[in-house]
């Protein structure tokens, strides 16, 4: 029998509110229907007992494929996780369990004598830590002439190297890559050449995610939900969408900028931010972003609907003029898919893996203020019959990307002697 060895911590740590846990999710479906055989066995890595939630996950991923729960045992201590990516004491439980080993969180760790496959999303917390180094992982010379505490830089730094060190651990380890956009997979190969890792180029490949989760996701908003949406009277009146976090790369500042241009021409608009960030103006951590609504002359129409169901996010790309997504760097950027496979348009900047996404229904711009406004503005000014033929292309651009190619190249990692 072979034994397939899965980190379904991730599921664990929050992640399966997060990208990872969607991608986890959504491959280990398609290798669990393409592996439902008695000589295949999927071993989930746990921290400690598996809670309802990640076990009712477990169920609906691995339906009908033989699998069972692994304990690695209690969490890393603070002094395990700045010394280990991978505790010794947790690295032979993996190795005496299982035959290969898939980790979808690089951070987590993988072990030396097992044949191991790694997905890598992004590297943003590097790569952008000395640009803000209030929300990321920057050096302490940059840490420091950014403000902060000598202790919080020195926290940071720390941070920093440990994070580094697992890069370092998972690239040296893995005996494949799969990256989530080409974008990524050629930040794998750059970085391994910044930090000294030997990585043979042959085992880095890329394949693109889908957007499985508004495909086939056909129900309605119930009573409650439709009520919020008609409070704010978002099924009548006109409006642009934001559906993510506030972190400083996903540049909410200049989309509210760029939102008090467009209402300064006497266009009549909202803007709808949702998100767990945006519960209210008190749960908005980016001084930035907060500072940008509470001056707006159009606060009012500035909407905070904090987490939203899937329907809720559904009903809301459908019916918005726009879907704006003014982030700096994204390792793949899902809600741009999403939101063209609803018929959405989106405007975007043209950077990191967005390049290789954008496509029909989009309207790519400077990363600015005026850019974005001017992108609005061009895509709310077409007729009825160019917004319709841009959606219909659009919808045809986005179902290119599906989760197919990436879970045959899995398979083939699972199935390889």
């Amino acid at each position: 029998m072979t034994r397939i060895g899965i980190d379904y911590r991730a599921m664990q740590i929050g992640h399966q509110f997060r990208g990872i846990g969607s991608v986890l999710r959504n491959v280990c479906a398609g290798i669990a229907v393409s592996n439902k055989v008695e000589d295949t066995e999927f071993i989930l890595f746990t921290e400690g007992p598996v809670d309802d939630c990640a076990d009712k996950e477990a169920k609906s991923i691995f339906k009908g494929a033989n699998y069972r729960y692994c304990s690695l045992g209690d969490s890393r201590s603070r002094n395990e996780k700045i010394l280990y990516s991978l505790p010794k004491r947790q690295e032979k439980i993996i190795e005496r369990s299982c035959d290969k080993f898939i980790q979808f969180d690089f951070s987590l760790g993988l072990p030396k004598k097992v044949e191991s496959l790694l997905v890598m999303h992004d590297f943003i917390p590097y790569e952008l830590g000395n640009r803000y180094p209030n929300t990321y992982l920057p050096e302490y010379r940059k840490a420091r002439r950014a403000g902060l505490h000598c202790k919080h830089a020195l926290q940071q730094k720390i941070r920093r190297e440990v994070y580094i060190r697992n890069v370092k651990d998972a690239l040296r380890r893995a005996d494949r890559i799969i990256t989530v956009s080409g974008f990524t997979a050629k930040r794998v190969k750059e970085i391994a050449k910044e930090l000294n890792i030997d990585l043979d180029p042959k085992i880095v490949t890329s394949s693109f995610l889908g957007a499985s989760s508004v495909k086939g996701n056909k129900k309605e908003m119930d009573h409650f939900e439709k009520h919020i949406i008609r409070g704010y009277g978002l099924d009548k009146n006109p409006f642009i969408f934001w559906i993510g976090g506030v972190d400083d790369r996903r540049r909410i500042d200049l989309l509210v900028q760029a939102f008090n241009r467009i209402r300064a021409t006497g266009k009549e608009l909202k803007l709808v931010l949702a998100g767990l960030d945006f519960i209210s103006i008190d749960s908005i951590y980016n001084v930035k972003a907060k500072e940008a609504i509470l001056k707006s002359s159009y606060k009012e129409d500035i909407i905070l609907l904090g987490y939203i169901s899937d329907e809720q996010r559904n009903f809301l790309y459908e019916k918005a003029e726009a879907f704006v997504f003014p982030t700096e760097s994204e390792g793949f950027g899902l809600p741009l898919v999403e939101a063209l496979l609803l018929g959405t348009s989106v405007v975007c900047f043209k950077n990191t893996s967005l390049v290789e996404l954008i496509g029909d229904n989009c309207f790519p711009c400077k990363e600015s203020a005026i850019g974005l406004s001017e992108a609005i503005i061009n895509c709310l000014e077409r007729s009825d019959e160019e917004k319709q033929k841009d959606k219909e292309a659009g919808i045809l651009w986005a179902k290119k990307f599906t989760y197919a190619d990436f879970v045959e190249k899995v398979n083939e990692f699972i199935k390889h002697r």
